[in-house]
């Protein structure tokens, strides 16, 4: 299965990422300093980053909000 994990760089997305990993998941890691990166308040970033990536079958949300 080919998951997406949104904030994969952070505190709780890098763990999960490593879990599905390890558990023969294809993990897709996204942030905004990774390739492919994704910026979540740009709906262009996200359409580009879908489109760079192909299909998925999971996405898991580990993103912390931007500061205001």
């Amino acid at each position: 299965m080919r998951v997406a994990v949104v904030g994969a760089t952070g505190t709780i997305g890098a763990p999960v990422a490593e879990l599905l990993a390890r558990n023969r998941y294809e993990v897709v890691r996204v942030s905004r300093r990774l390739e492919p990166g994704v910026d979540l308040d740009d709906p262009v970033s996200i359409y580009a980053f879908y489109d760079s990536v192909g299909e998925l079958e999971a996405a898991a949300a580990a993103a912390q909000a931007p500061a205001q």
